[in-house]
């Protein structure tokens, strides 16, 4: 019998989170659903604790490889996957309770589509308080961009890869596995897949839980690469959203390039700073004002990168 649905979990140096993020896991129907835990090269324990709490249980699958980075670990799980919808679990967030049962209960997998979003929830890994993300129902669309600008420009909320399900045959028709080697993956993926859909379906059921304020986090750290990896995506993502779309990824990109800038104080490379300040006047075209930009900026910020948000406002 085919599989309705994979998760994929990528691990890398997370021996204090994965058991917990594995046991959120009710697979509800081995015949119809696999788990497939990518170990990206941890140096921790993470590996004696999977293979511990996965040795007498079916439908896992467990697969080591040397450290490619999360976008290599998801590409690595895609290839293995034998589902027919694919959920991206990371190895520190957990699944609700119930949340496979409730997919496969719901009829929602047997419905032909190429995206679910499905709604998802914040907790703290400081207090464990949590805040349930935005209700589905509110949002309408004709089409997948259509619900990306409602969402994401009106809203003001965010998709990643873990709060979308997406139909394996139309990744990899479409070739749209995670670039690898670069941080913030998250962004490009999902303006490649709604560049290419033509099908979106809404699930209102709580299936995520994000993990917030984790020490250690990839994305805790400001470093040169996280602020040009940034910038490399606002330029790629023009080059891969049709020209009649484009005014619904500005509001996006607008808001990579100000957190790039506000990042700036966190950077002491002169010759980083020099190569971010270059790629940004590159793509700059798509601020509407650098003056609405430099008067907020202005009011956030003292005389150290005051002088560096000047520089970069002022040039032509």
């Amino acid at each position: 019998m085919k599989k309705k649905l994979s998760i994929i979990i990528p691990v890398y140096n997370l021996e204090k989170y994965i058991i917990e993020c594995l046991e959120s896991i009710d697979i509800y129907n081995e015949s119809e659903v696999e788990v497939i835990i990518v170990n990206d090269g941890s140096t921790d324990s993470s590996e004696k604790a999977v293979l511990e709490y996965i040795c007498d249980k079916a439908g896992f699958k467990y697969i080591y490889q040397t450290n490619k980075g999360l976008s290599g670990a998801r590409n690595t799980g895609i290839k293995a996957s034998k589902g027919e919808y694919l959920l991206f679990l990371d190895g520190d967030d957990k699944l609700s309770k119930n949340a496979i049962k409730s997919l496969i209960e719901s009829k929602i997998l047997s419905t032909p589509t190429e995206i679910i979003i499905s709604r998802y929830e914040e907790f703290s890994d400081i207090d464990n308080r949590a805040t349930e993300g935005p209700d589905l129902g509110f949002f309408s669309y004709d089409k997948p961009f259509d619900f990306y600008d409602t969402f994401v420009n009106k809203g003001k909320n965010w998709i990643s890869a873990w709060s979308c399900i997406v139909n394996r045959s139309f990744i990899l028709d479409n070739n749209l596995l995670f670039k690898e080697g670069i941080l913030h993956e998250d962004e490009l993926w999902v303006l490649q897949i709604f560049a290419k859909a033509k099908k979106l379906n809404l699930n209102n059921s709580l299936i995520y839980q994000y993990r917030t304020n984790r020490k250690g986090s990839i994305m805790e750290n400001v470093t040169p690469k996280h602020l040009l990896d940034k910038l490399n995506i606002c330029n790629e993502a023009y080059s891969i959203i049709a020209p009649d779309d484009r005014h619904i990824i500005n509001s996006r990109i607008r808001s990579l390039m100000f957190s790039v800038i506000l990042s700036l104080i966190y950077i002491d490379d002169k010759q980083a700073i020099k190569e971010i300040e270059a790629k940004f006047y590159d793509i700059r075209k798509c601020l509407k004002t650098r003056e609405g930009l430099g008067l907020y900026l202005c009011s956030c910020f003292r005389l150290r990168p005051l002088t560096r948000i000047i520089r970069i406002l002022r040039r032509r």
